[in-house]
């Protein structure tokens, strides 16, 4: 079960700290079994290596 400190990607976005930020999962969903070129985020737990973001001008 995850905890509040975790980051939890599900279709509707990304859970964390009790916000929810938009993002996107592959075209066929969040899948058990990955094969490559399927369109799908693989479910599991994942390091996290890198983060893209819009640049907000104010």
């Amino acid at each position: 079960m995850p905890t509040k400190s975790d980051m939890v990607v599900t279709v509707s976005g990304l859970h964390f700290l009790g916000k929810h930020f938009p993002c996107v999962v592959g075209r066929g969903g969040i899948v058990r079994n990955k094969k490559e070129g399927d369109g799908g985020t693989p479910i599991g737990v994942h390091r996290l290596v890198g983060m893209l973001y819009p640049k907000f001008r104010s």
